[in-house]
């Protein structure tokens, strides 16, 4: 699967892992373009774990580790998404 309009994925961070259905996709970009990806979630994600292992995706994720950028996919709310700000502004540097 190539990356939307053939930007490579580096540094894209899918929040609330759940099944891994986002994760999955953007492995897959990542394998074909040399990037990473970083999942954030604050519960545990059993089964996104097996599907990214049983898709040999491993090598491109990386769970919980956070750089220089957060995407948050939130609820759309107004209060889903100052919750979310909320609870991962601090892992955000300044600048």
């Amino acid at each position: 699967m190539p990356p939307v309009h053939g930007a490579p994925v580096h540094g894209r961070y899918p929040t609330g892992i759940n099944t891994g259905e986002r994760t999955l996709a953007l492995c897959s970009a990542a394998r074909e373009t040399g990037g990473r990806v970083h999942s954030i979630d604050f519960t545990q994600f059993p089964v996104a774990e097996e599907r990214i292992k049983a898709a040999r995706f491993s090598e491109w994720w990386y769970p919980w580790q956070i750089d220089d950028m957060l995407f948050i996919d939130t609820g759309h709310t107004y209060e889903h998404t100052l919750a979310d700000l909320r609870k991962f502004g601090s892992f955000v540097r300044s600048g």
